[in-house]
């Protein structure tokens, strides 16, 4: 028996023993809550007066929530240490990609200022030419990555 079951219907969300989850679950169209604290409580219709809860009526009227949050509840750590899919992968490795490239171009405008004034020019030669290189590389990977996600679909 769990001390504490929270269930707000309209809210679909169902807390136990102060862990909360909020999901789609079945319920009476006329019910709007279940409250239980430490052996009592109370259901509370839209339809009608609330309808005290004791011990005896835990496993009718209680536990049914509390095995819905408990399924949910498995379900969510089932798919959180799953592993990721391959699309899943090339996914979060394009938006790695895509990022650095937003940096790469924005790095380069400080070079490419120097270049135009005539400050250090060298080394703005070669700071540009290590960016190229870096976003040649990562276009090349990020084409890849586009032509194996495009096959999967």
């Amino acid at each position: 028996m769990k001390n504490h079951v929270v269930v707000m219907v309209t809210d679909r969300i169902i807390v136990v023993d102060g862990v909360g989850l909020q999901f789609d679950f079945p319920a009476p169209n006329n019910l709007w809550s279940v409250q239980w604290h430490e052996g009592q409580g109370y259901m509370q219709f839209t339809d009608d007066w609330n309808h005290p809860l004791t011990e005896s009526d835990y496993e009718a009227d209680v536990a049914p929530w509390v095995r819905r949050w408990e399924a949910e509840k498995a379900r969510l750590e089932t798919e959180a240490n799953r592993p990721p899919t391959p699309e899943e992968e090339a996914e979060w490795r394009l938006a790695e990609i895509n990022a650095r490239l937003a940096e790469i171009d924005a790095a380069r405008s400080r070079p490419l200022a120097d270049l135009v004034l005539g400050i250090d020019v060298e080394f703005s030669i070669a700071k540009l030419q290590v960016l190229e290189d870096e976003r040649a590389e990562l276009a090349t990977e990020k084409m890849k990555l586009q032509e194996q996600l495009a096959e999967c679909e």
